[in-house]
């Protein structure tokens, strides 16, 4: 799980020291777009490409019995799973944000969207158990790295005003 946690940061630094960097130049946009796509990649690498075959389509459409199992019955393989999801699709939500900003429900969206394509391919091509929990939680993730994209941008526009501020 520690893994998890230290890659999406690491995504999350190296991407806002690269924006940050190109800002100045006036690419932001072209870079959170490569940046989103590198996430895309990463996350579809994670979910689909180095998982080998189950024998039969596995589905599990009971909502938030992850939840119960692993918070409740304090299952912590479950658990960990569940936080695994999460923290997957906060750098895609992070990067999103900046490539083009808006409303955070549209993150959601999106989430809810990559997410339910995983899942989809996941179930035909055997890869793994269909769940809404995944969904749920992969949506969660990308609507929480937009939040942080919203922050971080904030801070920097904050931190604009009060250079242009303190210049006159």
């Amino acid at each position: 799980m520690g893994e998890w946690i230290l890659l999406a940061l690491l995504c999350v630094s190296v991407g806002t020291i690269q924006f940050r960097a190109t800002c100045r130049k006036g690419r932001k946009n072209k870079v959170s777009e490569y940046l989103q796509v590198y996430a895309i990649i990463f996350v579809i690498w994670v979910t689909l490409l180095i998982r080998t075959s189950v024998p039969e389509h596995q589905v599990n459409l009971i909502p938030l019995w992850s939840w119960y199992r692993g918070f409740i019955l304090n299952d912590a393989g479950v658990r960990n799973q569940v936080y695994a999801n999460v923290v997957l699709f906060i750098p895609f939500g992070y990067f999103s944000y900046f490539s083009k900003a808006r409303p955070l429900r549209f993150f959601l969206l999106r989430g809810f969207l990559l997410s339910l394509f995983i899942e989809v391919c996941q179930y035909f091509l055997c890869l793994g158990l269909f769940e809404w929990d995944d969904i749920l939680h992969n949506s969660l993730g990308c609507l929480m790295g937009a939040a942080c994209g919203k922050i971080v941008k904030s801070i920097g526009n904050l931190q604009q005003w009060h250079n242009r501020r303190g210049r006159n």
